[in-house]
């Protein structure tokens, strides 16, 4: 078998997963063809989209005369380029670093492999899974051509964006796997890099500077205008940096040390640790990544609603006449539409944080750590028990946190009855579908360690039916299936909420019962 054909079997199902979901983005095109059908739609989406600071900070500057294929490009671009960088992000460091913690590089180079050899067939990978995002992009877009503003040098304009996105931020993290010590530090930093490259563009759109902006990964849909300009040449300068970046880490990984890095790993410290028992082990280990994540919810989620007064404004006046965030603000009062909007988002955020906080419990029986744990008397369960409660824990405080925030700012911004009740409200009553995602993954864990991926499965269905479904036009019901976006609109607590309550309570105990019927590792 040669490399190629084993990192495709390896890890073809992850990529397939996402190659999916992008493509499921691509198909909302027909909703966007049916809002801005006539010109009087499209201007005030155009003017509305130039004048509202929150928008141009989530998808860039819009440009006239909003054609269909312009808004699709505009909005939907925006998260289509985002997640083939988180995807790049997550996959590179699972080809790279990772591949050396577990052995795998190991056994390939005592079969007698050339050093170089890996990591050409990584190159080859991710360069494969960029053309078949960038094919499918194209695909599915270029086929509404010619209507609609949709043209074929626009849709494969558009593909190869999400393509060279998804290289440029692959392209990074092997970079900086070469210098850290650990997968997941590269993980982390990759992920770091793509949210200074979201401040940069950001930035660069809000202050009316195309060159910062430009200059950013997630900038480079704006410097190519798919469907507007259809430029080729910050493609070709984006694909040779990315290009430039691959020579430099090869380079870098051929002359360190195998499970080396170029940043020497942090030394331990001689004096013995003071823990009282599984939580505190688990604090003393991970406390500083949950403290990470609630910072960073009650930062950025008041930015947005602080941000948001120009597209309530836009909603009450009735501008937003379709597109994804017409969709996300339709049905209610503008002021709860689009706390309620902030919520989901937040939720989503905060739940990858607990699907990765109880999926480290199975990380943990594989490398070692829960049997050495075990081996002092523990139960077999109270590490996954452990781990499920500071899941739900941090995630209720992330949430309390940045509702808190939220409702300091909210009443400066936005107008209306009891805003600031409404933004905590919005926030905390949220954490029901994410303790049902908690029970989901403890039960997958507690059953079976090595299905960490159904987790990832049920969020990202929930998280596509939530945001896309009605763009979709799913069936109500499927809709409602979702664990998000079951916030009443008056009171806090509903019967929905209490259904959520239920199935992470019962995913709970499914799981620490069934992690006490199987071997370790399992």
């Amino acid at each position: 078998m040669t490399l190629a054909r084993l990192l495709i079997r390896r890890h073809r199902g992850w990529t397939l997963a996402w190659v999916g979901v992008i493509g499921l983005l691509c198909m909302t095109f027909s909703s966007y063809a049916g809002a801005y059908s006539t010109t009087q739609a499209r201007e005030l989406a155009v003017e509305a989209a130039q004048q509202t600071a929150a928008s141009t900070l989530l998808y860039g500057r819009l440009e006239s005369p909003g054609t269909p294929a312009q808004i699709f490009a505009w909005e939907i671009g925006a998260f289509l380029t985002l997640l083939a960088g988180v995807c790049g992000v997550l996959l590179a460091a699972r080809l790279s670093r990772a591949t050396e913690e577990d052995g795998t590089l190991e056994l390939i180079r005592s079969c007698g492999v050339r050093p170089v050899t890996p990591h050409l067939a990584t190159w080859g990978y991710l360069g494969g899974v960029a053309s078949v995002l960038a094919l499918c992009v194209t695909l599915i877009v270029g086929r509404h051509a010619p209507l609609d503003g949709v043209t074929w040098s626009g849709s494969v304009t558009l593909g190869a964006t999400v393509g060279v996105t998804f290289l440029a931020l692959a392209a990074a993290t092997v970079l900086i796997a070469q210098v850290l010590p650990s997968a997941g530090q590269a993980r982390a930093a990759g992920l770091g890099i793509l949210a200074i490259s979201f401040a940069q563009r950001a930035f660069g759109d809000l202050r009316g500077i195309p060159g910062i902006a430009s200059w950013s990964p997630l900038g480079l849909r704006g410097a190519v205008g798919p469907m507007t300009d259809d430029r080729l040449t910050p493609l070709l300068m984006a694909l040779s940096c990315a290009g430039l970046v691959a020579v430099t880490a090869t380079a870098l990984a051929l002359r360190r040390e195998y499970a080396a890095s170029l940043l020497p790993a942090r030394p331990a410290a001689d004096r013995r640790l003071r823990i009282d028992g599984l939580g505190g082990l688990w604090w003393r280990l991970h406390g500083a990544g949950l403290t990470a994540w609630v910072a960073v919810g009650a930062v950025l989620v008041p930015l947005f609603v602080a941000m948001g007064s120009g597209v309530v404004d836009s909603a009450s006046r009735g501008d937003l006449s379709g597109g994804f965030l017409a969709e996300q603000m339709a049905g209610t009062e503008p002021v709860e539409a689009y706390l309620s909007y902030l919520g989901t988002v937040a939720a989503l955020v905060v739940s990858v944080y607990a699907a990765l906080t109880v999926l480290r419990a199975a990380t943990e029986e594989h490398s070692g750590l829960s049997e050495t744990v075990r081996g002092t008397g523990i139960a077999p369960e109270r590490p996954l028990a452990t781990a499920a409660a500071w899941a739900a824990l941090g995630s209720f405080v992330g949430l309390l946190a940045a509702g808190v925030m939220s409702a300091w700012v909210a009443p400066a911004v936005l107008s209306g009855p009891h805003v600031a009740e409404s933004a905590v409200r919005h926030l905390v009553g949220q954490w029901p579908g994410v303790a049902a995602l908690v029970g989901v993954a403890t039960a997958v864990v507690g059953l079976r360690s090595t299905a960490g991926a159904l987790v990832w499965v049920g969020y990202g269905g929930s998280a596509v039916l939530v945001l896309l479904g009605s763009l979709l036009h799913a069936p109500t019901w499927l809709i409602d299936a979702s664990v998000f976006g079951h916030v009443p609109s008056v009171g806090w607590i509903s019967a929905a909420q209490l259904v959520l309550l239920a199935v992470g309570a019962l995913g709970c105990a499914v799981g620490l019962t069934g992690i006490r019927h199987r071997d370790l590792a399992c």
